[in-house]
């Protein structure tokens, strides 16, 4: 017998640390846990954690394996509705009676102030994955404003444990699962809305969030929403306007700009197997679950073959997909749940560390706040050499031998020296809006990143106010230790070093230009052997035809081309249409150059553009197009408008000739 002891409560649910809260709110909550979850309530934003990190408000998540019976005593607190525990793909019954404790069961129903015990026999073959659980007193209701959660069944013989502190018998989101079959960490996301298409929410201090979003158009921010957390784009952009007077809409998802969300920061190391649990807790639309990455993936159809959980590093993964197709994204509805065992391992196929986004596909939906990020470390979290302002992270059970503890620069040897400074943007101080420089320095054998921006906001309470942090790096490698950048409100991140696509994978080299093929080893982007392809691409704008019967065309449409045959599609509209670049697989590497030629304008005081592809490998930190929590800035200005003019040659021997005198006429 595993049993629960549950509470079906109203709670007020602050969904980010701006404040904005649903009033309405109900909860599934443990006995055990009901004054820390009283306690939080009272405490609204103050109880937030960034990355949803042992939060004592958060959506219930049971566990249970095959073999075992399932008993849950539900005691129903709500002031004057009925609940239940329905339980998704069960034959769930009503320990009273032994009857289905379904929605046309009156005995399956609390009325407030009153308990019912729930049973399930969990059968010895029973599947592995989620189930959605939710209350049918008012579904639609109840289920908008929070009375949901999961129940997963684990392998057999499974135990788990808290992520942070090593202790056994966790209820939360996050995971490490033991068993027989193979340890690996565990991320229930729930995805749902935060009342009917009509519901206000509220902001700290009064008032309601606007239905539309006034920067990016959004609807309904805020009521977009994974685990009770909600970060819409409008209370950063909004931030960031009133301290600088603009809102630059490609730095929604940073952390350097922002800090860390309060939605799920899925944290893992490099390597280690992970399966997401992705549940819809919501009533209202669909929505679409998914990772970036490129070659992040997993099959559609996990029991049809071979999942490949697990396996590390894979250059070349097949390129037939056997049984079942591979997806980077998911659909799903009410009350639906799939389980994603991801494809090689925690860091995807090429094993890189860095931000990885996770978040509804449907535009509207991550702008209003459905997003998180899975942030994959090179090493050791344990707090005293974290890498972020998150707690520690226990290793798994049998690889802490794989994660290594982050070291100074003085504690490299020479060789690893000499890649650490190359992995680091150039030094300097940046101008305004400026992300050609890092404000990094060399002091007493140690590197010290820039200064610890010393306001507070809600996404970033400074530690050490104005001081510099050593920057850690691995032993073996020389590369830094993830993240290497800290919060800075507002501002841009610095690009990667020599404006290089893949700063992890590959040791940049000093005059910008991609290493050959293999030069890093078995890790390297390119793999030994692949034959390097340049494709110079350029953003341009200019009117494009919809449709010439009707005389529609779009006259502000902005297009990819190739640089050799911009000139041809400016001359001929016929031309202007979506770019395909063709390449071999298992073959080819691609060296994407991207100019943007799309001037600033009115409505887009930075005409930013940017390059993401789905399913090919690249490393998340400079080759993703979207600039997440501390990768590098991976968005660029109109080449026109960006930078400075040089009014006389650098002091050093060489500039006379070649690019600099190029860019002063010769």
């Amino acid at each position: 017998m595993r049993s629960y002891d549950v509470v079906a409560m109203p709670l007020d649910i602050t969904l980010n640390r701006y404040g904005d809260h649903d009033v309405d709110g109900r909860a599934y909550v443990l006995a055990t846990e009901l004054d820390a979850v009283r306690d939080a309530a009272a405490a609204g934003a103050e109880a937030v954690s960034l990355g949803l990190q042992g939060d004592a408000i958060q959506p219930l998540v049971l566990r249970v394996t095959p073999g075992e019976c399932l008993r849950v005593r539900l005691t129903n607190q709500l002031d004057d509705e009925p609940a239940s525990f329905h339980l998704h793909s069960s034959s769930l019954v009503v320990a009273a009676t032994g009857k289905a404790a379904t929605a046309a069961n009156s005995d399956a129903m609390a009325q407030p102030g009153s308990t019912v015990t729930y049973e399930w026999a969990v059968p010895d073959d029973e599947r592995e994955g989620s189930r959605v659980f939710h209350s049918h007193g008012d579904p639609r209701f109840q289920s908008g404003h929070g009375l949901f959660g999961t129940l997963v069944v684990e392998p057999p013989g499974a135990t788990w444990l808290d992520p942070r502190t090593g202790k056994p018998g966790t209820t939360e989101w996050d995971a490490v699962v033991r068993s027989p079959e193979g340890t690996f960490r565990e991320f229930v996301l729930a995805y749902h809305e935060i009342g009917d298409e009509e519901y206000r929410i509220a902001k700290a201090g009064g008032g309601t969030v606007p239905q539309v979003d006034p920067i990016t158009g959004a609807y309904r921010p805020a009521a977009r929403a994974i685990n009770y957390r909600s970060e819409p784009f409008l209370n950063r952009l909004q931030l960031q306007e009133e301290l600088g007077g603009r809102a630059d809409e490609s730095l929604a998802y940073s952390s350097y700009a922002f800090g860390d969300p309060a939605t799920p920061v899925l944290r893992s190391y490099l390597g280690d197997p992970v399966k997401q649990r992705v549940v819809h807790a919501g009533a209202e639309v669909f929505h679409v679950h998914h990772v970036h990455g490129g070659s992040v993936r997993w099959r559609r159809q996990p029991g049809a073959g071979p999942t490949g959980f697990g396996t590390g590093l894979t250059k070349q993964p097949s390129l037939l997909p056997g049984p079942s197709e591979r997806t980077d994204s998911q659909s799903v509805g009410p009350s639906e749940a799939f389980d994603v065992e991801h494809e090689c391992s925690a860091g995807s196929c090429q094993q890189g560390a860095g931000d990885y986004l996770v978040h509804c596909h449907v535009a509207h939906h991550y702008f209003a706040g459905m997003w998180g990020i899975w942030r994959v470390y090179n090493t050791l979290q344990d707090g005293a050499a974290s890498t972020d302002a998150l707690p520690a992270l226990v290793p798994l059970p049998g690889r802490a031998d794989a994660v290594p503890a982050g070291v100074e620069f003085s504690q490299l040897g020479a060789d690893q020296q000499g890649r650490a400074r190359h992995h680091l943007p150039p030094a300097g101080r940046p101008g305004d809006y400026d992300a050609s420089v890092w404000e990094w320095v060399e002091e007493g054998g140690r590197i010290l990143g820039e200064r610890e921006d010393d306001r507070e906001w809600p996404g970033h309470r400074p530690t050490q106010t104005g001081q510099r942090q050593a920057v850690l790096f691995e032993a073996a490698t020389g590369r830094p230790a993830y993240p290497l950048l800290r919060p800075h409100l507002g501002a841009r991140p610095p690009f990667a070093p020599g404006n290089g696509p893949s700063p992890y994978l590959d040791t940049p080299a000093a005059d910008g230009v991609p290493p050959p093929p293999g030069s890093d080893g078995p890790t390297s982007l390119c793999p030994a052997g692949s034959v390097p392809r340049e494709v110079a691409m350029r953003a341009i704008e200019l009117p494009v035809p919809l449709n010439s019967r009707a005389g529609l065309v779009d006259p502000a449409g902005t297009l990819f081309v190739l640089a050799e045959d911009e000139e041809a599609v400016r001359a001929d509209p016929e031309r202007r249409t979506p770019l395909a670049i063709r390449a071999n697989a298992g073959e080819n590497c691609l060296d994407v150059v991207l100019t943007n030629e799309i001037p600033d304008n009115d409505s887009h005081p930075f005409s930013k553009v940017s390059a993401h592809i789905h399913f090919v490998q690249f490393d998340v930190q400079g080759g993703d197009g979207v600039d997440t929590g501390f990768n590098f800035e991976q968005t660029v200005r109109p080449f026109e408008a960006a930078g400075q003019a040089l009014v006389r040659l650098p002091d050093a021997p060489g500039c006379e000739s070649g690019p600099w005198a190029s860019l002063l006429g010769g």
